[in-house]
């Protein structure tokens, strides 16, 4: 059944005010979601109960089985006792755990493509594990899917690393995944966490975003490619994309190359002049400072604040 989104279409140099009937699976094709890691704690952890450095960390949600989790954003701590879960907003934290503590994860990435995060307001909540808990158990069951029944836990470096093997594999696994996500979501609407959503939009815009993603992100922007995909001026190209999504089409670009950038730069083996090679830029300070200007720190200092170890 469709939804009917308020928006404005452009037929020749009028504009008209028009109901735009968008099919669902139109809206949620501009949604990613994606799985980065299941951990489960393979015995307690050893860390020295010290502050972690501060690190960008992806949403996630931490379930605390035993000991103590401290989650700092800014100025704002959240302690998590046993028998307790925390749902993580993506974001620049520091942590620590008592020692012994033991935890599982799931860390996931929910953005819509303009790079706006799906979860809009509301988390970073601490809730208490229940008896019986589905977005648990669903935990567990992903966790067993992943790494096989007798698993018991691995470690944290083990979960981020983990990839399916075969085609088969994958899909099967990312089919697992949104049964969690789907449980997670219901969970959040009953917390009161609230989901963005990116506006009017239509077909064109659709074609747009496809085109703009289609791009090599080892060759600079082409604007002559999306109009020659569009059969429309760059003026109008660029007037359809604001309006639907509130940048432009190449700030979209920049975004996907940031996004880019970051997963590599968690890669430590990949050098950062071939990031930057990678990336179109001309030379490794270039891209320096392009990543300084959007993150306000530098791509080494990024790479050092990547995942802490957690101490296994």
């Amino acid at each position: 059944m469709p939804i009917t989104l308020k928006g404005y279409y452009t037929n020749a140099s009028v504009m008209e005010k028009v109901e735009l009937q968008v099919d669902h699976h139109d809206i949620w094709d501009l949604l990613s979601i994606e799985c980065l890691w299941v951990y489960n704690s393979v015995k307690g952890i050893k860390s020295n109960g010290k502050w972690s450095t501060a690190f960008e960390a992806p949403a996630s949600v931490i379930f605390v089985k035993t000991g103590l989790a401290e989650l700092a954003y800014g100025d704002n701590v959240y302690q998590c006792p046993a028998n307790t879960c925390f749902f993580a907003s993506p974001g620049i934290r520091r942590q620590r755990f008592e020692i012994g503590t033991l935890v599982m994860s799931v860390g996931y990435k929910a953005e819509w493509l303009t790079g706006q995060p799906f979860f809009d307001s509301g988390l970073n909540i601490i809730h208490a594990i229940s008896d019986p808990d589905s977005l648990y158990t669903q935990s567990h069951k992903l966790f067993s899917e992943i790494y096989g029944d007798s698993a018991s836990g691995v470690s944290f470096d083990t979960a981020v690393k983990q990839k399916a093997k075969t085609l088969q594999s994958h899909l099967h696994l990312k089919s697992r995944f949104m049964d969690w996500f789907s449980v997670l979501v219901s969970r959040l609407e009953t917390l009161g966490v609230t989901t963005s959503s990116i506006g009017s939009t239509d077909r064109r815009s659709h074609r747009l975003i496809q085109l703009i993603r289609s791009m090599p992100l080892d060759k600079p922007f082409d604007k002559s490619h999306i109009i020659h995909g569009m059969n429309l001026s760059w003026r109008r190209t660029e007037q359809i994309f604001k309006e639907s999504f509130n940048i432009s089409p190449n700030e979209f670009h920049q975004r996907r190359r940031l996004s880019e950038a970051k997963r590599l730069l968690r890669i430590e083996d990949v050098p950062i002049k071939e990031i930057a090679f990678l990336l179109a830029f001309p030379q490794p300070s270039s891209f320096t400072n392009w990543f300084k200007n959007r993150t306000e720190t530098s791509p080494q200092l990024f790479r050092n604040m990547a995942y802490p170890h957690d101490g296994e």
